[in-house]
C-alpha cells in the first residue's frame, strides 16, 4: 500500500498564496502600466485625430513603464517624434505649459491600425495582366507593412503582375509593374508624322515598351529609327 503525505493544509493555503502573488507580479510585469487618465486621453486624441489614421480604427499598448507624470491643470499637448505618422511603435512627446507646470516628458507607444486593403483570391503568375476581378476587401492590421498598401484597386488597371502571388497575399504597388504594349520582335502599326504631312507604315519593334517608352524600329525599309508607343502595337514617330 502507497501512503500519498500531504503538506498541511496552512501550509498548502500559504504556497496558494505564494503562487498568486507571484503570477500577480509576472502579469503586471508583462503589462507595462500606461500614463494617468489625462495624458493617455490626450494621447487617443492625438492618435484618433492623425490624418493617416481617420477612418480607421486604432488600438495603443503602452510600451514601456513611465517614470512619475508630473501634474498638469490641463491636457499635455502631444506631437509625433522620429516618424511622420503614429503607426507601430512611436514615441510621443506630451508637454505641459500651464504656468508652474511646465514640463516635457517622452512615451512610447504601439499603435496597431487596422483597415481596409485588398488581397488575391487566387494565385498570380508573373505577366499576366491584372484583372481588378481577382482581388477581394479585407481588412487587416496595416501597421504590420512598412510600406503603404493599397486603398483604391483602381491603380492597378493596365498593370501586369510581376512577381508571383499566391493566394490570399496582401497586395502591394511593388508587386506590379507596367504592362508592355509592345515586345521586341513585334510588327508593329508605325505613324510617321511631319510637318504637313502623316504617313502610315510598318515596321519591326527592337525593344520591349510600356505606353509612353521609347521604342526603336526598324522600317521596311530596313532604316534604323525611334519612336514612341501610344498603344499595344502601334508607334508614332516624329520625322525632322
Amino acid at each position: 500500500m502507497t501512503m500519498v503525505l500531504r503538506p498541511p493544509r496552512a501550509l498548502r493555503f500559504l504556497m496558494g498564496m505564494v503562487l498568486a502573488m507571484l503570477a500577480a507580479w509576472s502579469q503586471a510585469q508583462s503589462t507595462p502600466a500606461g500614463p494617468p487618465s489625462p495624458m493617455a486621453q490626450a494621447i487617443r486624441s492625438f492618435v484618433s485625430s492623425h490624418p493617416s489614421i481617420v477612418g480607421r480604427s486604432f488600438e495603443i499598448t503602452w510600451r514601456d513603464r513611465q517614470a512619475p507624470w508630473p501634474a498638469c491643470a490641463s491636457a499635455p499637448g502631444v506631437s509625433l517624434l522620429r516618424k511622420d505618422r503614429p503607426w507601430g511603435q512611436v514615441y510621443l512627446q506630451l508637454e505641459c505649459r500651464e504656468p508652474g507646470q511646465t514640463w516635457r516628458q517622452t512615451v512610447q507607444v504601439q499603435v496597431a491600425v487596422f483597415g481596409k486593403t485588398w488581397v488575391t483570391k487566387s494565385s498570380l503568375k508573373p505577366g499576366e495582366w491584372v484583372n481588378l476581378n481577382d482581388f477581394e476587401p479585407k481588412v487587416i492590421e496595416l501597421s504590420k507593412y512598412k510600406e503603404d498598401l493599397i486603398d483604391d484597386l483602381s491603380v492597378l488597371d493596365g498593370l501586369e503582375v510581376a512577381r508571383p502571388l499566391s493566394a490570399g497575399a496582401v497586395v502591394k504597388l511593388n508587386d506590379f509593374k507596367p504592362t508592355s504594349v509592345i515586345k521586341s520582335g513585334d510588327l508593329i502599326k508605325l505613324t510617321l508624322l511631319g510637318q504637313g504631312f502623316e504617313m502610315v507604315t510598318s515596321g519591326q519593334a527592337l525593344n520591349d515598351a510600356v505606353i509612353g517608352a521609347t521604342v526603336r524600329v526598324r522600317t521596311v525599309e530596313g532604316k534604323a529609327l525611334q519612336g514612341k508607343a501610344v498603344g499595344p502595337g502601334k508607334v508614332e514617330a516624329v520625322l525632322d
